[in-house]
């Protein structure tokens, strides 16, 4: 089976090609070339065919898409998308999203497409009983999440065979980078954690599982994942060696998560294997290194960390 992962040397993408490196498809890579997916690809270069391209360029993505018999869409302009940004962020989502299907449908044989979406597409359901089920509508409320569930519609109208992949909140493991957006989710959120090797899993055994096709599911970490926003901040900046931060630092109002019934999926794909404790203790153990460093230089590092809150 010859399979296109676009997005693929992204933070979800780099994890399934790990796991599909395991297996005999023929994988093809595409991604936007930059200093980052130059490095990850580096990992991959004698093991999978990679194309370089931008989603929005249809000439370079017809030469990506030609012979295909299965599109996994991981390819989206992450957030922070504002005014500044938004009309890019648009056209890499939703334009980028048309032009795979346009080349897609032009094929003799038109290929799958799994496309991955995101929890946020629920916006704030604090108030609402959980674990929230796919039959819930959307109510998007900042620009990635509305791009997302426009891509769900533009897919789900398309004629084509596709899957919908809701996908749960996802830590990266192996960095530690210090991000802003972490201060704009209300500390009270319910969050269910998905460690990246089991959506990488859940990806992989959908590719040869007929139930999946025409469906939507939540990929998420199960009920050992489900705990308090805060809870989470707390005990990975405790990981990290710096200490709970003030809870003055959180505000936010446009980014949320919730607990989700996953259920059907794990029934189909059988991906849960880790539990937020299993995150955290891997993220420790990958980031050792950087912690040891991190402890040496604590107060300078948490005053940098709590400067980087607009709320504080």
């Amino acid at each position: 089976m010859n399979i296109l992962v676009t997005g693929s040397f992204g933070q979800i993408g780099s994890k399934v090609l790990e796991s599909l490196s395991q297996t005999n498809y023929n994988i093809r890579c595409f991604d936007l070339k930059n200093k980052q997916t130059k490095k990850v690809a580096r990992n991959y270069k004698n093991r999978f065919e990679i194309f370089w391209g931008d989603i929005r360029d249809k000439t370079r993505l017809a030469q990506v898409v030609v012979n295909q018999d299965l599109i996994i869409h991981l390819a989206f302009h992450l957030p922070p998308i504002n005014e500044d940004n938004l009309s890019f962020a648009r056209e890499v989502n939703i334009t980028g999203m048309e032009n795979l299907i346009e080349l897609a449908k032009k094929q003799s044989v038109p290929p799958k497409i799994i496309f991955a979406s995101s929890v946020s597409i629920y916006g704030d359901v604090r108030n609402k009983l959980q674990p929230i089920s796919t039959n819930a509508e959307p109510n998007p409320v900042d620009y990635y999440a509305k791009h997302k569930v426009e891509c769900m519609e533009i897919l789900r109208k398309s004629g084509l065979t596709y899957s919908i992949f809701i996908l749960g909140f996802i830590p990266p493991i192996d960095s530690l980078r210090i991000d802003p957006m972490m201060f704009e989710m209300p500390l009270d959120t319910n969050i269910e954690l998905l460690h990246e090797k089991d959506v990488a899993l859940a990806f992989e055994n959908a590719i040869s599982n007929d139930d999946i096709w025409n469906r939507t599911f939540h990929i998420a970490g199960g009920e050992k994942c489900r705990l308090k926003y805060s809870d989470f901040i707390d005990q990975s900046m405790n990981t990290m060696g710096l200490g709970s931060l003030p809870k003055e630092a959180f505000g936010g109002q446009n980014y949320h998560s919730c607990f989700m019934s996953s259920e059907k999926s794990q029934a189909i794909l059988n991906y849960q294997y880790h539990s937020a404790q299993d995150i955290l203790s891997d993220m420790k153990e990958a980031n050792k290194t950087i912690i040891v460093l991190v402890k040496t230089f604590r107060p300078l590092i948490r005053r940098y960390l709590i400067k980087q809150s607009p709320y504080i």
